[in-house]
């Protein structure tokens, strides 16, 4: 019983030992390469959608300046009433 007890905690602390030794590294590259993609995606997503946001702001611009209010919402009131 010593003996198996003895060489499982052996062998849970080598395995344990032996990861977090030769892992932290990879994990670390595997980080900056994964962040670094997502900040390319989002780079090629907004290059690929400026051209369309820029037509809309613009239309939505021209139709704010081109509206004329209606008569309840010429004074500027917060429209409480009396």
């Amino acid at each position: 019983m010593l003996i198996v007890y003895y060489s499982t905690h052996y062998l849970l602390k080598y395995t344990l030992k032996n990861f977090a030794s030769g892992e932290s590294d990879a994990v670390t590259v595997d980080w900056v390469a994964l962040t670094a993609a997502d900040v390319e995606l989002g780079l090629v997503i907004m290059a690929a959608t400026r051209p369309a946001v820029n037509t809309l702001s613009g239309s939505i611009a021209n139709a704010i300046t081109d509206a004329t209010p209606s008569a309840g919402e010429a004074g500027g009131g917060s429209g409480g009433g009396d």
